[in-house]
């Protein structure tokens, strides 16, 4: 890229397209423009797109992210479905894993839900995480 393309790029991003007077030229004046005028006059709007996509991402950033974490999701869920169908398809393998799923349950209902001061226990084991991960609304009201 030559010196005086270089410096009409610089121009196109240092001013706004108003500045660059694009409508005083004639409409049938494009093939006797310089290329560098060309150029500047061609990306101008594009100079302060950046400024434009950082206001939008800054004013919608919980809709995208939740979009993002939907997108992302997907080929997740798949992969996550498709390896468990190749585990159910092992002969041993998914009943093995049902029979764990079981033993698991069991031991969970009578460790944490069988009795009353178990689950008072679990309760409040609940509710100290539930603050630690969203905060007390106490101290923030």
């Amino acid at each position: 890229m030559n010196p005086e393309t270089a410096a009409s790029y610089r121009v196109a991003e240092a001013q706004p397209p108003e500045a660059l007077n694009l409508a005083q030229d004639a409409p049938g004046s494009l093939a006797t423009r310089s290329p560098v005028r060309l150029a500047g006059s061609i990306l101008a709007p594009f100079a302060y797109s950046g400024d434009a996509v950082n206001k939008v991402l800054l004013e919608y950033k919980t809709p995208l992210t939740a979009f993002v974490v939907a997108l992302v999701s997907l080929p997740v869920f798949a992969l996550i479905a498709a390896i468990l169908s190749v585990i159910h398809s092992v002969p041993l393998l998914a009943p093995t894993y049902e029979l764990i799923g079981v033993f698991a349950s069991t031991w969970f209902v009578y460790r944490h839900l069988l009795f009353a001061q178990n689950r008072q226990e679990l309760g409040s084991q609940l509710q100290s995480f539930k603050t630690r991960v969203v905060g007390d609304e106490q101290s923030a009201a």
